[in-house]
């Protein structure tokens, strides 16, 4: 509730008297840093309420303290000592500047230039900007070629004229508004710091979009409009450019005022489709001005694409002629025959026609065009520093709640809390549902991928447009694209053309033990959980990966196995119950109790009070906070009954507390279900780090510098490394994990792999692993059954799935309505 717990100098002994109290045991209760001491107190709702909690208990402690005493003593002198109102606000008056910003207007204008410039050049989009207006006109120019100067050939031309004015107006409009949704945080922080004026970073904005735009509408023109056989002369065919440009404008300041209105960019989009196709609808092609209902026709009034469809007709059509069919008699007899382009005009009822000659009007639609743009970067302005204050700085929106969580399978029963329906737990699960690994293995486990270019063992990839176009505009732009060699944890270089990321890795897992998985910054250590885990497909793997001493083969990681990687890939529009209930409709079997196992996990993981709230999107901020949100993707795994489990850094991205909570509900699934845990982690607390019982740490190369248990408050991994350096051991207040990584910081790490592989600790887990190989036949192989959902199972899975997203989701049925 925003009570002072402390405030005074990082002194250990005061902090212990404040959060520990002066007690007999207090010393012993200091355990850790003073980060831990501090901050490793009670969190939940429960101690919160309690009146007499440790929180409270150190606020009153604080309030009672000499310290406290003290800073209130000195806050009264300094208030007592302190000017006048008046003289301070003249003293403030005379040393602030009475400039509102350090640097004039035109060091704005120069620096957000310089800025603007490289991020121009910088980003793909530019490029692709490029090729798409190329590609446009190209498609554009095929579809309108081999027009006949007849009246066939004018409705044609009409038709390019008009598709020319809509894919521009809304190709600018669809590319500014993802940039400037970009560009919008940026320019907030820099407001909210008066770094600049928002009103000078717009203006340059408009200034240097400009250059592209000129580029894309040449492009487009250039290539289509000759092609197309329009009008020739140098007069024509710049008038038709000039509209374009004019279009670009207005579709990119559209776009501006759409972001400075829109809370997101979905919104926006929405909005941007929904207008432009209004605006195309109005534009006088089809229907014509006159043939458009009167209710409606003064759209066409504030249609940019009315006025640019009007000027390029008349530039077309003024004075030319053409072949069709002419009626000569009043008896409708008609005749092949020269038709005037004046004649054709006035049949597309042009709505401007009596107000001049045709030049005028000419002159007129592009004026009017650029004065769209004009007006629409004058709201766009104004409105980015009005919503300035609607969007920055806001609190985290309410969380959404579901009066009642759906089931998306019906076909599941919901009775009672057993774990099975009917019958012996044997009988009812598959096989390798009750089986319980006693120990997972690796031996002389190398990985190792090939740095030879013209050898390179074939890696299967997910391509996407990005993975594909990505390297060529990022060429185009002069930056080098990144291999996949160079987006792996930094590897132990070898004289031959492999590269090794780990190297003879040996390690033995417990059923029922935590291991941590630690080590230097690139030694591997996710490298490691992925080999183990089967998620590296390419390189090359030696050495065994075992389960009780069989093989541990594909079908059966794939059964037993799971992984929680660390970042959070979940449906942000349903709850966490249905999220974890739709995991178990998919990959459990028909004949368990569903819905007790997704009960027993939500209450493993501390889940309660989520269960019926919408996961929500992170980005946005809304929904749940990060630590749930890691639990629920946890969950995830939990609810499949899996034997082993993977966890890629939980604890990234989480405070203290936070952490707390994740690896508290990760002890408590590993102890009730006797799990397999390997969590990759760094720079765990104390009390984090002691939830572990066991340590694989990894230094440079991939190599094992230490592999067993921590012991008792880590006495056995401390005694460990302590013999190593030749030293005393660390006070008792430092914590462990510190120390040891510490250690091989220090230039330690060459001798701690190959002193390991001769220590006792090392011998005795090879010797385990090497019984658990000639036991193998006390632990039958497991006969993996793959029993996947039916067609029609997985099609009302999903199906479910999808309308009740779609049903929370209404700005997507409404994008998707409005294109």
């Amino acid at each position: 509730d925003g009570q002072p717990a402390y405030f005074g100098p990082v002194d250990r002994v005061q902090l212990r008297s404040i959060f520990i109290g002066d007690t007999e045991n207090s010393e012993f209760l200091d355990s850790g840093s003073i980060a831990d001491l501090v901050m490793n107190q009670p969190m939940s709702a429960k101690s919160v309420a309690n009146p007499n909690s440790k929180e409270d208990q150190a606020v009153t402690r604080f309030r009672q303290s000499n310290l406290n005493k003290k800073l209130i003593h000195e806050l009264g002198m300094i208030h007592a000592s302190a000017p006048s109102i008046r003289d301070r606000e003249a003293a403030l008056h005379e040393f602030m500047s009475n400039e509102k910003y350090s640097a004039s207007y035109y060091r704005q204008v120069s620096i957000i230039a310089a800025r603007r410039w490289k991020l121009i050049f910088r980003n793909s989009m530019t490029y692709a900007r490029v090729i798409i207006a190329t590609i446009f006109g190209m498609i554009v120019g095929s579809l309108f070629s081999s027009l006949n100067q007849d009246t066939i050939g004018a409705l044609g031309r009409s038709g390019y004229i008009f598709l020319s004015s809509f894919l521009v107006l809304m190709l600018s409009a669809a590319v500014t508004i993802p940039d400037g949704f970009r560009q919008r945080i940026t320019l907030f922080k820099h407001r909210n710091a008066e770094f600049y004026s928002g009103k000078v970073a717009y203006i340059v904005q408009v200034l240097l979009d400009l250059p592209l735009s000129i580029i894309e509408a040449t492009l487009i023109s250039s290539i289509s409009y000759f092609w197309v056989g329009m009008a020739p002369g140098a007069n024509h065919y710049f008038y038709f450019l000039g509209t374009l440009i004019g279009l670009e404008c207005v579709g990119q300041a559209f776009a501006r005022v759409l972001i400075a209105f829109s809370r997101t960019q979905v919104s926006a989009n929405v909005a941007s489709s929904l207008l432009i196709l209004l605006f195309a609808t109005v534009g006088g092609f089809m229907p014509s001005f006159e043939q458009i209902t009167p209710v409606l026709r003064w759209l066409s009034w504030i249609t940019p694409v009315s006025y640019a469809f009007e000027g390029m007709m008349i530039n077309q059509f003024d004075g030319t002629t053409f072949f069709g069919l002419v009626i000569i008699d009043e008896n409708g007899t008609s005749n092949v025959g020269t038709v005037d382009g004046t004649k054709y005009l006035e049949s597309m009822s042009i709505p401007r026609k009596q107000w001049g000659t045709n030049t005028q009007v000419k002159i007129f639609d592009v004026l009017m065009i650029f004065m769209f743009a004009l007006i629409l970067d004058m709201i766009g302005v104004y409105f980015c520093e009005v919503t300035r204050s609607w969007y920055y700085n806001q609190i985290r929106r309410p969380k959404a709640m579901v009066k009642k969580s759906d089931n998306l399978d019906s076909s599941s029963d919901r009775i009672g809390n057993s774990m099975i329906l009917d019958g012996d737990a044997e009988a009812q699960l598959p096989e390798h549902y009750g089986f319980q690994p006693q120990a997972l293995s690796v031996k002389d486990l190398t990985y190792s991928v090939n740095t030879d270019n013209s050898k390179s063992c074939w890696k299967p990839r997910r391509f996407t447009i990005s993975s594909m176009i990505g390297p060529l505009l990022a060429k185009i732009a002069g930056k080098k694209s990144m291999s996949p060699e160079a987006m792996e944890e930094e590897p132990d270089e070898t004289p031959s053309n492999k590269l090794k990321l780990l190297n003879n890795v040996t390690a033995r897992f417990k059923r029922g033990h935590m291991t941590a998985l630690m080590g230097q910054s690139g030694a591997g250590k996710t490298t490691l959980l992925d080999v183990i885990a089967g998620y590296k497909t390419g390189g090359e793997i030696q050495g065994n990966i075992l389960i009780d001493g069989h093989n541990f083969t594909d079908s059966m990681k794939k059964a037993i196995n799971g992984y929680a990687e660390q970042l959070d890939i979940l449906n942000p529009y349903m709850s966490v119950l249905e999220t974890i209930e739709f995991t178990a409709n998919c990959r459990l079997p028909d004949n368990v109790d569903k819905h007790a196992i997704v009960n027993q996990v939500i209450e493993l993981m501390g889940l309660q009070e989520y269960s019926n709230m919408i996961i929500g999107r992170e980005k946005e901020g809304e929904g749940l906070p990060k630590h749930a949100r890691k639990r629920v993707t946890i969950a995830n795994q939990l609810v499949v009954q899996p034997k082993v489990l993977f966890l890629d850094e939980p604890t990234s991205g989480l405070g203290v507390n936070a952490a707390a909570l994740v690896m508290g509900a990760v002890r408590r699934s590993t102890d009730a279900l006797g799990l397999i845990t390997l969590v990759t982690i760094h720079q765990p607390s104390r009390k984090m780090f002691e939830l572990f019982d066991d340590l694989l740490l990894l230094a440079k190369g991939g190599k094992v510098a230490y592999c067993g248990e921590l012991g008792p408050q880590s006495k056995t991994l401390v005694d460990y490394f302590t013999s190593l350096t030749g030293e005393e051991g660390p006070p008792i207040f430092v914590n462990p994990a510190d120390f040891v990584l510490g250690v091989l910081d220090d230039g330690s790490a060459g001798d701690a792999a190959p002193t390991f592989k001769l220590s006792n600790m090392s011998e005795k887990m090879i010797s385990l692993i090497d019984e658990d190989m000639r036991n193998v036949s006390e632990h039958p192989t497991i006969l993996i059954k793959h029993g996947g959902l039916t067609f029609f199972r997985e099609f009302r899975l999903l199906f479910c799935r999808q309308f009740l997203v779609q049903w929370r989701n209404p700005s997507s049925s409404l994008m998707r309505m409005s294109v």
